[in-house]
């Protein structure tokens, strides 16, 4: 009975059979392995590759988004230099304003006609462009930029949001110590001062109560300029330096 199995173990297959008689098997096996590594490289490949495009894709993306960052920033750099010169100027002037009311021998018609032709101009920090730095949060663009840009971008717009916002609420605070006094004695301007009820007024105007009012609101503004002038010149200093982080790649 054993050896008619063992006859039968041993009767040929089509080709398989043959390289069981032949015994081929290893070889077999190696030529299987050798396809399957093959596929395997080629599936590889073909990530490498997919992986290649979205990196360079993500580059160019990034390069675009840089430079609509990069073009904020400018802006950002131009608003801030014009604060900058404008409270320089203004603090030289309003200092200039309380040196003149605060002498020995100023009366109030004096100080009347300092007011009377003083003009406070214009106050009051434009916000930063944000337009990019909000697209890059909402969509996750911000992802594809190294972690040391992110890092610098997103404490760079923290801290700003801090800063604009101190100034801009001193600012409001001013200009409300400012219309109270507007408010009050809004007839003491350039255009009423030849009206002929003026005198009137100013002789029937409580004369303390004006000179108090004035210095708080000439004092806050000269506060107020002095403040968004430190401020602009850090922001100005911490734009110029993210400014640099974002162009060395670039350039």
């Amino acid at each position: 009975m054993i050896p008619f199995f063992r006859k039968i173990r041993n009767q040929p297959a089509g080709e398989a059979g043959k390289m069981a008689d032949d015994n081929r098997p290893l070889k077999y096996m190696r030529y299987a392995v050798g396809e399957i590594v093959l596929v395997v490289i080629g599936i590889l490949i073909a990530l490498q590759i997919n992986n290649w495009n979205e990196d360079r894709k993500d580059n160019v993306k990034k390069m675009v988004l840089k430079k609509s960052l990069i073009e904020d920033l400018k802006k950002d750099t131009t608003q801030l230099w014009n604060e900058i010169r404008y409270t320089t100027k203004a603090i030289q002037f309003h200092q200039k304003f309380i040196n003149m009311m605060e002498k020995n021998d100023a009366t109030l018609d004096t100080i009347l006609g300092l007011f009377t032709f003083h003009d406070h101009g214009r106050m009051g920090l434009k916000e930063p462009n944000k337009t990019t730095y909000e697209s890059l949060l909402s969509t996750g663009d911000i992802k594809i930029f190294s972690d040391q840009e992110i890092e610098a971008i997103m404490l760079f717009y923290d801290k700003i949001e801090v800063d604009y916002y101190v100034i801009l609420d001193r600012y409001h605070y001013t200009y409300e110590k400012l219309f109270e006094l507007a408010e009050k004695y809004g007839f003491l301007t350039k255009e009423n001062k030849d009206n002929l009820i003026y005198e009137t007024l100013r002789e029937n105007m409580d004369k303390r109560e004006f000179i108090r009012l004035f210095d708080v609101a000439e004092y806050s503004f000269l506060g107020t300029l002095s403040l968004s002038k430190n401020r602009s010149e850090r922001l100005l200093k911490d734009t110029n330096n993210l400014l640099k982080v974002l162009s060395d790649e670039i350039n």
